[in-house]
């Protein structure tokens, strides 16, 4: 008897996940340990194993979709197979096991473990009756529709008796699943198309898995992710790796030709719909209810970073022999720390039920990334405790394995405070929104180099400064703005001194 396979409660606030790849698909046998996909859950992804050997019977799911915790993913069967098998070789017959049907998937129960959000890579897989991989064949599926996704109903009764004698048995019946799925993933194709008016998965509309053709595309879980995000079938990409494999590069490079040819195609362009998922999801829906449920306030100030920046080429090269990279950022997280040490209810959060303001004891600080799937800001712990050249050598690290989408969510939860440098992009300034349940959120501008006004009225010169604008959004029911001021004004000092940082934070 088939046993259903669900997306258990993971905790932490989390009811849902999204599938961002399939490893099996109807009629595929699988061991415990094998991964069956992989979901993922504010803004972090994590392979769910098999925790059972037997064949799957029906997916319920394709990538794209959003389950709900307690959602079925797919059914399987364990114990006819198994006892068939005990039978030729002349043994008995055993029953299935006793577990109960609704069995269940923890996506983030592991995650707290830094080193053990994801799991191991699940062990080869044995004993297939296809030796085509399942992963290879199970993935040409993003965007699709949910319905008819259980298998039931009058197309299917129709099908089967169309169908009976010839499908007789066990063999017959998984034949007939399994050719029920390709019939939905087929019509699910040919609707892609036609929401895209007409134009062939090829082109970017459908077949993010790049496998029309039937020939699978090598590139890794984080590239096809990628592919997804950014539109891109992996069939039309010129890969670039070893023996053709695609690389994100190959990725975010197509997207960029397709993008200007669409630019000067004129008149012959047409409005595209994207689906909001994964991180953008994650981000719109995060800050839809910081704007709603936090009254924001915007208080800006201006340092002078000329010595801090002296200071920093001097050092620059030392600090990448290391395999680090010395940077503004670097300075601003130990600066941030100071001044949080000295105005804690900045490194805070409002508990609203009890009416009270939790103040952190240490300073653990987001650090928003630019990615090519959205802002992700993860943590860097205890910023206070560690050394500028610490700092130098986490960050780059940090970041590298965001925009590769190698961060465990553990990594990107209990931020007290975030820090944002969109500057070497540019603008003077801007108003960033906080990240709930903190306080508040400080962002870097662009640093510029000005003529300054030294002396005083009797007696004063021009000279050349670079200034760093400074932008600190806090909640207002924490913080007044005299309390925003001192704390810009003392974030201002240490950058304008790099003595000062050092020392202090």
């Amino acid at each position: 008897m088939a046993e259903n396979f669900v997306l258990r409660d993971p905790g932490e606030g989390i009811h849902e996940a999204e599938i961002v790849e399939l490893h099996v698909q109807a009629g595929d046998r699988v061991s415990d340990g094998d991964t069956l996909m992989v979901v993922e859950t504010d803004k972090a992804a994590t392979e769910i194993p098999a925790p059972f050997s037997g064949t799957i019977v029906d997916l319920r799911v394709e990538e794209g979709d959003t389950v709900q915790v307690g959602e079925t993913l797919l059914s399987y069967e364990t114990g006819e197979a198994e006892g068939g098998a005990r039978q030729e070789d002349g043994g008995e017959a055993e029953q299935g096991d006793d577990r109960p049907v609704q069995q269940g998937v923890d996506t983030g129960a592991k995650d707290s473990d830094p080193g053990a959000a994801g799991g191991e890579k699940a062990s080869a897989r044995s004993g297939r009756q296809n030796p085509e991989p399942a992963k290879d064949r199970a993935k040409a599926k993003s965007g699709k529709t949910r319905s008819g996704k259980t298998g039931q109903g009058d197309e299917e009764a129709a099908d089967a008796d169309e169908h009976g004698d010839e499908e007789a048995g066990e063999g017959g019946d998984r034949r007939r699943v399994a050719r029920q799925a390709a019939t939905r993933r087929e019509k699910s194709r040919q609707a892609e198309e036609e929401a895209h008016g007409g134009a062939p998965a090829g082109d970017g509309a459908g077949d993010d898995d790049g496998k029309s053709s039937g020939r699978p595309v090598a590139a890794a879980p984080a590239t096809r992710r990628l592919a997804r995000e950014l539109s891109v079938s992996l069939q039309a990409v010129e890969g670039s790796g070893p023996d053709g494999r695609v690389t994100a590069e190959d990725v975010r490079r197509h997207a960029g030709q397709r993008r200007r040819a669409e630019e000067e195609g004129g008149e012959g362009r047409q409005d595209r719909r994207l689906k909001l998922r994964s991180v953008r999801r994650a981000t719109a829906r995060r800050m839809a209810q910081s704007w709603r449920e936090i009254p924001h306030v915007l208080h800006e100030d201006v340092a002078d970073i000329t010595e801090l920046e002296r200071y920093r080429r001097a050092r620059q090269q030392r600090v990448s022999d290391l395999g680090g990279s010395l940077t503004l950022t670097a300075f601003a997280l130990k600066a941030a720390a100071a001044a949080l040490r000295r105005y804690p209810r900045f490194n805070a959060s409002l508990d609203v039920d009890a009416e009270e303001i939790v103040l952190h004891a240490r300073a653990d600080i987001a650090v928003a990334v630019a990615t090519d799937r959205g802002l992700l800001t993860p943590v860097i712990r205890d910023v206070g405790a560690k050394s500028l050249l610490d700092l130098s050598l986490e960050l780059p690290d940090l970041a590298r394995r965001a925009r590769d989408g190698e961060l465990k969510r553990a990594e990107m939860q209990g931020g007290t405070f975030t820090l944002t440098n969109p500057g070497p992009i540019g603008g003077t300034g801007f108003a960033p929104i906080i990240n709930p349940p903190q306080a508040a959120i400080l962002g870097l501008a662009r640093a510029q180099l000005k003529p300054v006004v030294d002396g005083d009225l009797a007696q004063w010169e021009l000279v050349p400064r670079l200034l760093l604008p400074l932008c600190l959004a806090f909640d207002h029911r924490l913080n007044d703005g005299a309390d925003a001021a001192h704390f810009l004004a003392h974030v201002g000092r240490l950058l304008s001194d790099p003595g000062e940082v050092l020392l202090e934070g």
